[in-house]
């Protein structure tokens, strides 16, 4: 069968045609590729719907309105997408009362839903963050109060000393550590501007010496 322009279809047309691929490959066992030769579209929309459906359901194969509407952009207002790109820089999702610790990209498609109204999917959310210069990163690991020059002048002052002291009487020096939470540590990646995030991590003193870490 010739392949069909789905574009030039309604918007309800396309719907109809959306449910009835994703119809004949969950329902009726109809391979991906035997769809697509049957309705005339490619195998990668047919791939794209039924993925919609598996983990949106239904719904997600709904007509939408084509275009913006009317007077206000695709971003709500001439200076809508400076203000997405801004929040996203300034603010974390959960300062905006969004349900997600860091701003991935179901995070921008529910700030973009949520000034907007618009409905955008994972791959337009991925190209609109690189388009804006968002990568995702992983932060680096930093102690929260940590001295560079307090630690080497520990180094270089004190332990002398207590590595003498201990020679002295046969002991060994152990090292230890400490490990804190903060509420606000930040787990796993976050999308941010094309740079190292620093984590922090809090490193104490304790009996007067200060941890190493």
């Amino acid at each position: 069968m010739k392949r069909m322009d789905a574009r030039r279809l309604t918007p309800e047309a396309q719907e109809d045609l959306r449910r009835r691929v994703v119809y004949a490959v969950r329902e009726d066992g109809m391979a991906p590729y035997q769809a697509a030769r049957t309705f005339g579209v490619c195998r990668q929309s047919v791939a794209a719907w039924v993925g919609q459906v598996e983990s949106d359901g239904a719904p997600s194969l709904a007509a939408r309105k084509r275009g913006p509407k009317p007077g206000r952009g695709a971003w709500g207002d001439p200076d809508g997408e400076r203000r997405i790109i801004r929040t996203i820089r300034n603010d974390s999702p959960d300062q905006l009362l969004l349900p997600f610790a860091l701003w991935s990209r179901q995070a921008v498609i529910a700030l973009i839903g949520a000034r907007t109204g618009r409905s955008i999917s994972l791959s337009t959310a991925g190209r609109y963050l690189r388009r804006w210069g968002f990568t995702p990163q992983r932060p680096t690991r930093r102690a929260y109060e940590r001295n560079p020059a307090a630690v080497k002048a520990w180094l270089a002052e004190r332990y002398p000393a207590i590595k003498a002291r201990a020679k002295s009487e046969n002991a060994l020096i152990l090292w230890g550590d400490e490990m804190g939470l903060r509420s606000d540590d930040a787990i796993g990646r976050t999308y941010a501007p094309t740079r190292r995030v620093a984590r922090r991590r809090w490193s104490g003193r304790r009996d007067g010496v200060l941890d190493a870490t």
